[in-house]
């Protein structure tokens, strides 16, 4: 799991890549669609619910800042995120992605 140095060069890098994209999107684009499975456990963490197939960007922000919150003790592990790399830099995407393209809602569709 990211430190709180990894964390912040990662948003960094993550942000470079992220905001050029922004310009492909459909205008009033506000929803980010995914049938990835990683993405789906994202939205169940982020809405505590299992159920859930979707996650507003303010559920995606709180379940991030708990992340930082964890990055900034080293050897704590937050009972609510999943310990995986794979994970938090998931949620990193996700979250920068969706501030910087000003889009409201993760939808999860599909198997």
């Amino acid at each position: 799991m990211p430190n709180a140095l990894m964390l912040e060069n990662a948003i960094a890098d993550v942000e470079d890549a992220v905001m050029p994209a922004g310009r492909w999107l459909p205008a009033g684009a506000s929803l980010l669609q995914t049938t990835d499975p990683l993405l789906r456990q994202l939205i169940h963490g982020a809405t505590a619910d299992p159920q859930a197939t979707q996650a507003s960007r303010d559920a995606i922000e709180n379940l991030f800042e708990l992340l930082a919150r964890q990055a900034q003790k080293p050897g704590h592990a937050d009972p609510q995120l999943p310990q995986t790399p794979e994970q938090a830099a998931a949620l990193l995407i996700v979250r920068e992605a969706m501030h910087h393209w000003g889009l409201d809602t993760l939808q999860a569709s599909g198997n």
